[in-house]
């Protein structure tokens, strides 16, 4: 029958890690028996690559490029073809067919692999926390959940009543930043001690 060629193929720019991402296409027509629609995609720049074929039926179709290959600051190229089906097809193999038939009309796509998870901050000890006037403050820290370094900012002053806030902040390595806060009271509860003057009995 007359080989299909690829009318649209989805394309979001970028994709977080972790997922596997999920590629669509239309074709000009129903595959005739025989014919199958096929993924290929390289995660080093078309050096090596890999092939899946694709499911669906009429002219719909879809496959996914999986989660390991989608790991973070990753740059994923891939296209689309119609060949043959049930064919073990070689990344060189599948080039020169999309080339010579023009299946997909020298498409191609890229997408990159984009954290955009922040850390997630762990206050430790009591939040909100008190001190008592006067005494000294010790703060007991955060942690961040990828084990990027907390940053912290924010003064407690023991010698004025009231409350303080405590900053944390840490940021992973494509950029994203977590922050946590804690609530520090200073409080008063100290009653006053008298002296009483003189002679007491009197």
């Amino acid at each position: 029958g007359e080989i299909r060629t690829v009318s649209s193929v989805s394309n979001n720019t970028t994709h977080s890690p972790g997922d596997p991402y999920i590629v669509t296409a239309t074709l000009s027509g129903s595959l005739s028996s025989g014919q199958g629609v096929y993924l290929i995609y390289s995660d080093d720049s078309w050096n090596t690559s890999s092939v899946v074929e694709m499911t669906g039926s009429t002219t719909s179709y879809s496959a996914s490029i999986p989660v390991d290959v989608n790991v973070a600051q990753a740059s994923i190229s891939y296209y689309i073809f119609t060949s043959g089906s049930g064919l073990t097809i070689s990344a060189g193999d599948s080039d020169f067919f999309t080339i010579n038939s023009n299946t997909n009309s020298g498409n191609n796509y890229s997408y990159d692999v984009v954290d955009t998870t922040a850390p997630v901050i762990t206050v430790e000890g009591d939040n909100p926390a008190t001190v008592e006037l006067g005494a000294t403050y010790t703060d007991a820290g955060a942690t961040a959940d990828g084990g990027e370094t907390v940053t912290t900012s924010g003064t407690v002053d023991t010698s004025t009543v009231g409350t303080y806030t405590i900053t944390y902040s840490a940021t992973d390595a494509a950029g994203n930043t977590g922050t946590a806060t804690r609530t520090v009271n200073v409080v008063d509860t100290t009653a006053p001690v008298i002296t009483v003057e003189g002679d007491n009995p009197a």
